[in-house]
């Protein structure tokens, strides 16, 4: 499962992907935090990471905000989920081996499901998602 954070970022590049223009207008972040009922204050430190993480550009200035780095078609769900503090966090708390069997065994099946997880969305692009949108 994603972490709403991790949701938030997804929505959020969805929703700039969606609403800056190919004449370089970005999105900034009261409108992306308008579209979605959420204080901008609150969304700008994800914005900030995925701009770090090379998902979002971020443009200074009056007509500054937020549009896509690269080509939706080359941004993945999982790459924005990456891009998130949570799941920086997340890893870096590592997994300790369980003390028998049981534990061992579910943390190797749980490991598995990851795996899947995070491939299945690394299939799926911000592209992807524009066209169910639309």
């Amino acid at each position: 499962m994603l972490s709403s954070k991790q949701v938030l970022a997804v929505v959020a590049v969805l929703d700039t992907a969606l609403n800056s223009d190919s004449n370089g207008h970005p999105v900034t972040s009261s409108e992306l935090a308008r579209h979605h009922s959420l204080s901008a204050r609150g969304l700008e430190p994800t914005l900030q990471e995925l701009v770090r993480r090379g998902v979002l550009r971020g443009r200074r200035g009056p007509s500054g905000g937020y549009e896509l780095a690269r080509r939706a078609e080359d941004i993945s769900v999982l790459d924005i989920v990456r891009a998130t503090p949570d799941f920086t966090e997340m890893r870096d708390t590592p997994i300790k081996p369980g003390r028998d069997a049981v534990t061992n065994a579910i943390m190797i099946a749980l490991s598995e499901v990851e795996e899947h997880f995070a491939a299945k969305l690394k299939q799926i692009s911000v592209r992807d998602l524009m066209v169910r949108v639309e």
